[in-house]
């Protein structure tokens, strides 16, 4: 379920201050049914299996496989791998932040969420990840929001900072795709893989 941006503004995330020039591109409630002890390592090893098995089947995956055909031919996703050594990656901004300790800060030969996505930090109850190439520098953040006694959700908010008049315009052609079809049959596929390993049945 997509939900307004302000969302976001109304918890106290670490990264508050590192996106304050990124926008906010896409916000979503996951609806999955997270209990007090559940920590965000243990949603995103579920996400991560549900990441593989999206990728192989369905439109949406044909969707997603077409785009990166795309990106290959025209280097769209040309990456800047090492973020430690780029002075505005969020990853580097994080490490010379006051709020930085050596639990929150993954190294990316450890960790490295969904393929494509490199860690910037991840905590008990949220996580933020960059990926930067030739279209968009662009974060993804999760958080865990409490809903009533011992029932907790997922925020999944999306964000952007496009590079150039291109990278505005590719922004704008995805949307449909990604609003449409991309992310709710994503969505989708979470809910149904976590509440089936808490022994509970997703709603259809």
């Amino acid at each position: 379920m997509r939900i307004s941006e302000n969302e976001f503004a109304k918890y106290n995330w670490k990264s508050l201050n590192l996106l304050r020039d990124f926008r906010i591109e896409d916000a979503w409630s996951l609806e999955v049914n997270l209990k007090e002890h559940h920590t965000i390592a243990d949603f995103e090893q579920v996400l991560d299996e549900v990441n593989e098995s999206f990728s192989k089947s369905g439109f949406a995956a044909f969707l997603l496989r077409f785009r990166l055909w795309l990106g290959k031919i025209f280097g769209w996703d040309n990456k800047n791998t090492n973020h430690d050594a780029q002075p505005d990656s969020l990853r580097n901004r994080y490490s010379q932040s006051e709020w930085i300790s050596e639990q929150d800060l993954t190294s990316s030969e450890e960790y490295n969420f969904m393929g494509e996505f490199m860690p910037v930090y991840r905590l008990r109850g949220e996580s933020l990840h960059e990926i930067d190439n030739a279209t968009v520098h662009a974060a993804l953040h999760f958080g865990k929001v409490f809903i009533s006694t011992d029932q907790y959700d997922i925020q999944m908010t999306v964000f952007v900072k496009p590079k150039g008049f291109f990278g505005r315009i590719y922004m704008r052609v995805i949307q449909p795709f990604r609003h449409w079809v991309i992310y709710p049959t994503f969505i989708k596929l979470i809910g149904r893989k976590w509440n089936s390993l808490q022994g509970e049945i997703a709603p259809d």
